[in-house]
């Protein structure tokens, strides 16, 4: 069992090289590589974790350059703008499954997926119809 068996076989709503092309500059197959050999073969889960941090960090980016909230700003249409971003949470929400359940959980739902369906094949669907919601709640300091 890998993290590559577990997703590689998942249709999208865009096409998985074509995030990766778009977001890390990388295939997809390196980033299922990257994760098993940090956490199965070298035993640094947190190093694993790391990798997925990257992805995040390129998605974000990724996102800002392209501005799917100005209208002509981007070659790329609105929709495949976003849809490279939600299959990115996807994609790392799976990862992170064994990790941090609940949080996967709630990316899959915010998704429209059900907290466990968010790594099955059927699973993404091109309109997200989740409840809005920050994944991790800002900590608030009492006030005095």
């Amino acid at each position: 069992w890998t993290w590559n068996s577990l997703i590689d076989q998942h249709p999208t709503y865009v096409s998985l090289s074509f995030v990766y092309n778009y977001v890390s500059h990388t295939s997809l197959q390196s980033l299922y590589k990257k994760f098993d050999d940090l956490w199965w073969h070298q035993l640094l889960p947190n190093r694993s974790v790391d990798v997925l941090q990257d992805v995040l960090h390129k998605t974000n980016a990724f996102i800002e350059r392209h501005r799917p909230w100005s209208a002509g700003y981007s070659h790329l249409s609105r929709s495949e703008v976003l849809g490279i971003c939600l299959e990115s949470l996807r994609l790392i929400a799976c990862f992170l499954a064994p990790i941090v359940p609940r949080l996967s959980s709630n990316i899959f739902q915010q998704l429209g997926l059900g907290s466990n369906d968010g790594c099955r094949q059927e699973a993404f669907r091109p309109l997200c119809k989740g409840q809005h919601r920050p994944l991790i709640p800002r900590l608030r300091t009492p006030k005095n």
